[in-house]
């Protein structure tokens, strides 16, 4: 099996799948886990500069599952590794500092590569927020949600709309004349309902597809 360490807002779909699955089967150790996956994908989104997370980006391999302690010098080699393989990062800044690369690509501490840097506001993250607070009740979870929800607001809003952006970070934003149903459908009533009394589309009577 070849894994990469790549994520996107897809990937986050899994923490709500997960918990979902925990409470269906009675299992513990997957909530844990769920839980990880959901808090993973917020602080992706907070990583990334006020909430944006790119559409695909590539994180450093841990090398161990028992540990993984923060190692600035490797960090800094796998990303000129990752610049010499990536198909997007141009010429000039490929054979540049590693410095210059990450300048120019804004990489958080962990990341490595943003393959696709544009944001669509997609609804996967706040579901698993959401999924995992009607769950769990945890009040950490709201404020996650609430942080999100602001940085969105903030980073991406125009005098029109929330339209989809080409790049996901949050220096260099450049928006594009599109609005991706998303936004507008699952993403915004997530948002909505995690703020809702608990009894507002409960999770025992409906379920979201």
């Amino acid at each position: 099996m070849d894994i990469k360490e790549e994520v996107g807002p897809p990937s986050c779909a899994l923490g709500a799948s997960m918990a979902l699955g925990s409470r269906l089967f009675g299992r513990e150790q997957e909530k844990h886990a769920a839980t990880r996956l959901v808090e993973g994908c917020t602080w992706i989104c907070n990583a990334w500069g006020r909430g944006a997370m790119p559409s695909i980006s590539t994180l450093m391999e841990c090398p161990s599952t028992d540990g993984c302690s923060w190692d600035e010098d490797v960090w800094r080699e796998e990303v000129v590794r990752a610049a010499k393989d990536s198909l997007v990062i141009k010429d000039e800044v490929r054979g540049g500092s590693v410095d210059a690369i990450i300048e120019r690509e804004q990489l958080p501490k962990g990341f490595t590569t943003r393959t696709r840097g544009w944001y669509r506001l997609e609804h996967e993250a706040i579901g698993g927020v959401f999924v995992l607070y009607r769950m769990t009740g945890h009040p950490d979870l709201l404020e996650s949600a609430w942080d999100m929800f602001t940085a969105i607001n903030r980073t991406w809003s125009t005098a029109v709309d929330t339209p989809r952006k080409h790049d996901g970070t949050y220096m260099l934003p450049q928006a594009a004349d599109l609005l991706n149903p998303s936004w507008l459908g699952p993403t915004l009533r997530y948002f909505y309902l995690v703020f809702s009394d608990p009894e507002l589309v409960s999770l025992d009577d409906f379920v979201f597809n």
